[in-house]
């Protein structure tokens, strides 16, 4: 399925989509229109929000991690990848700060941004309360 829409895609024509398995549609689709309850909650393109709405995560893969920040890891992945949920408190800089502090050199360090699914819990959440 996830092939025959890339290839209309490519092909140049429109193609809706809709599921709520947003994982999908993040890797297929290039706009979004986000629906939930009736109203329209987002549209535009896919890159364009999520870059708007900055990291909110970063990504280490480094050899060893320091140990004053294995409180703030919400992923453990493949050998050497952490990720850590940025906050108020926790900047990429601070992150950064703290390998360089322990002399363990980066393999990557990456800004994430959020996935369609944050966003989308976010809008609903949002447009929920204002209700």
């Amino acid at each position: 399925m996830k092939e025959m829409l890339a290839a209309e895609r490519n092909r140049g024509a429109t193609v809706i989509f809709s599921t709520h398995v947003l994982s999908d549609f993040e890797e297929t689709c290039d706009n979004v229109a986000l629906i939930a309850d009736s109203p329209l909650l987002l549209f535009g393109d896919l890159a364009s929000i999520k870059r708007s709405r900055g990291a909110n995560a970063v990504l280490v893969d480094a050899p060893s991690h320091p140990d004053s920040s294995k409180e703030h890891q919400i992923f453990s992945g493949q050998a050497g990848r952490v990720e850590y949920r940025l906050s108020d408190s926790l900047t990429p800089e601070s992150i950064l700060n703290a390998y360089s502090n322990e002399g363990i050199v980066l393999n990557r360090f990456e800004q994430v941004q959020p996935s369609l699914n944050e966003i989308f819990i976010e809008e609903v959440s949002s447009a929920r309360q204002v209700r």
